[in-house]
Order: C-alpha cells, then structure tokens, then sequence
C-alpha cells in the first residue's frame, strides 16, 4: 500500500502522521501534478468541440463494416442464446407455488403436506411412547 502512494506521488498514511509529528504540513509532500496551478496550465489552452458525424467531410473509400463472427474454438454452449430484445423470467422456467395451496397426503388436509402433518408428529410420539415401555 505504501509502495503504490509513493508512486502515485501522495503520501501514505504511515507518512503523513510522520509529517504531523515533526509539525510540517503534508500538503508540502504532494507532487505538483496534483496541484492547482498544474491542473489549470493543464485545461489552459481551449479544446474544441468535435462535429456530429453528419458534418464530416466525404472520402471516397467505403464505409466500414463489422468483422465477421467467427466461432470460437471449444465445445459449444448447452443454453440458447438470448435475444438483445427477448425478455429473460427472473426464475427461469420454474413455477411459483403462490396461488397454490398444498394438500397433506396423510390426513386430507389443506395448508400442508405430508411431511409437517401434525398427525405424522403424534404417530412419532405414540410409537416412541410405545418403544420406551
């Protein structure tokens, strides 16, 4: 990390406290191309503006045109490719159980299955209660 603010030409944090402590002002320790004055000798001379493409002058060469795809070497992807304008689901091709509300195996029950059923948890205790006699 010090190595790369020496670089960059702004003191590190280890050497700005240093620079506190001998009671000098780090700003004094900051390369000029960061400066004010650089920056304004910098932007001095005016840039201007470019035209729009319309108003380029013509050539006679022909326009140029996008290089052909080639296909990269390797095995080819598994996935169809997506069109630039083709709406992608957020979850792919999965179904939400939203509206959907499930039935217990078990008992016949709506709002849950098998595995949560409340009559599964009372057969478990009756057959524990009949394994510790």
């Amino acid at each position: 990390m010090c190595n790369l603010s020496i670089m960059a030409g702004i003191p590190c944090s280890h050497a700005i406290s240093c620079i506190w402590q001998q009671h000098q002002e780090p700003l004094n320790y900051i390369s000029d191309w960061y400066k004010k004055d650089c920056y304004k000798k910098t932007y001095m001379n005016m840039i201007n503006p470019i035209n729009p493409v319309d108003q380029w002058p013509k050539t006679g060469f022909n326009p140029m045109s996008m290089p052909p795809n080639r296909s990269k070497p390797g095995r080819p992807k598994k996935l169809r490719r997506v069109e630039h304008d083709e709406v992608v689901p957020r979850r792919g091709t999965r179904l939400t159980r939203k509206y959907i509300t499930t039935t217990c195996s078990n008992c016949g029950k709506q709002g849950h299955n098998k595995t949560t059923c409340f009559r599964r948890e009372q057969e478990q205790q009756v057959l524990t209660m009949y394994q510790i006699i």
